[in-house]
């Protein structure tokens, strides 16, 4: 979707979209010149000018984003124009800044500094921090507030949508994208054709696991992280988990019904790991050709073995005998440890990280 920007608003169109470029960068460079003070116990303090740069440039970014929505887009198509406000996310970025942008000068406590999630200090003793937005409590009720006392639904719902608990210059990357992709003539290029002042110059420090989004048009931090796990647990699962075999010994059912399989993974003849894993997963790696064994367990068949390799027939586990998995002597080997295993599977599923552990036992 375009919207045509009428003609007597297209140079101010133009000089915002070139003003958002340069105040979205000079946030972020704000980023890397914070000066500070390591004080006792290991904590930094940020000096008053380095917070007061870095919301000078906020209150400005906040400003033109404001005029652009107001002034250029609504004047020009309004219909059309709160139409891809309310379905874009970035639009609804766009929404969710009004509220800071209308109490910037009273309301800078918005605005966490990240102080105790700093990287430095720098060659020149200057620091990298690392700004987020709030997550809206009762205490930033009156930013949501008009003059006549009523509280505005919709901001604050935006705001918790799509502001809160981001980076400092996500929303605003955000808000640069929604409004180039509905008037892309309007943002000043180079002679190559690469939109100016982006993207935005790399953190001079090294951080290989933070993922810094330095173009409008780069996935948001949130989506980029949801990439890399999605790309982490791939890879984890497509190789067999470390160690010389997996000792099934217990089970758990998740709040969903699923079973997982608990157990210790042997790493080397004095080492072992905890484990949990599916009956599908464990079924894909006996497929590679990786061990999983079964334990003793009370109350199983007379018939087991103390030590029984598991095999798949069909989609299903199965002794070698052609024995059913005696999932309920597993499930309740596992009764006095459910809870704790439970929470580690959660875990597991929300990170990847975590999860490799597991499978990458040892090393």
């Amino acid at each position: 979707m375009t919207i045509r920007i009428t003609q007597e608003r297209l140079d101010k169109g133009k000089l915002l979209m070139s003003g958002l470029a340069e105040e979205i960068n000079g946030l972020w460079l704000c980023r890397s010149r914070a000066e500070g003070i390591l004080v006792p116990g290991a904590r930094l303090d940020i000096t008053d000018e380095s917070i007061q740069d870095l919301l000078n440039w906020l209150r400005r970014a906040l400003t033109t984003i404001r005029s652009l929505d107001l002034e250029v887009y609504e004047e020009s198509d309004r219909a059309a124009y709160r139409t891809a406000r309310e379905t874009d996310p970035r639009g609804v970025a766009v929404r969710g800044l009004t509220a800071p942008r209308n109490n910037a000068v009273h309301h800078p406590e918005v605005v966490d500094p990240g102080v105790d999630r700093a990287m430095g200090p720098l060659d020149d003793g200057r620091f990298v921090i690392d700004p987020v937005w709030v997550m809206r409590t009762s205490r930033l009720d009156t930013m949501f507030t008009d003059q006549k006392g009523r509280f505005n639904d919709s901001y604050a719902e935006a705001y918790d949508d799509r502001v809160a608990g981001r980076s400092l210059t996500d929303p605003l990357l955000d808000a640069f994208a929604f409004f180039h992709d509905l008037a892309p003539d309007l943002a000043r290029r180079n002679d190559e054709g690469n939109l100016r002042q982006f993207p935005l110059p790399p953190l001079p420090i090294a951080a290989p696991y933070v993922y810094s989004r330095l173009d409008p048009s780069w996935p948001t931090e949130s989506e980029r992280r949801d990439e890399l796990q999605n790309q982490l647990r791939s890879e984890i699962l497509e190789s067999p988990p470390s160690g010389l075999e997996r000792q099934i010994s217990g089970a758990i059912r998740t709040e969903d019904g699923h079973l997982v399989l608990t157990g210790m993974t042997v790493v080397s003849s004095s080492y072992g790991h905890q484990f949990l894993e599916t009956p599908e997963q464990v079924i894909a790696d006996i497929r590679r050709g990786y061990r999983y064994v079964l334990s003793k367990l009370d109350g199983a068949p007379s018939s087991e073995s103390s030590r029984a390799d598991l095999v798949q027939l069909g989609t299903e586990l199965k002794l070698p005998d052609g024995t059913p998995l005696p999932v309920e002597a597993l499930l309740h080997a596992e009764r006095h440890s459910a809870e704790i295993w439970l929470a580690k599977w959660e875990l597991c599923q929300k990170d990847a990280a975590y999860y490799a552990r597991f499978r990458k036992a040892g090393s």
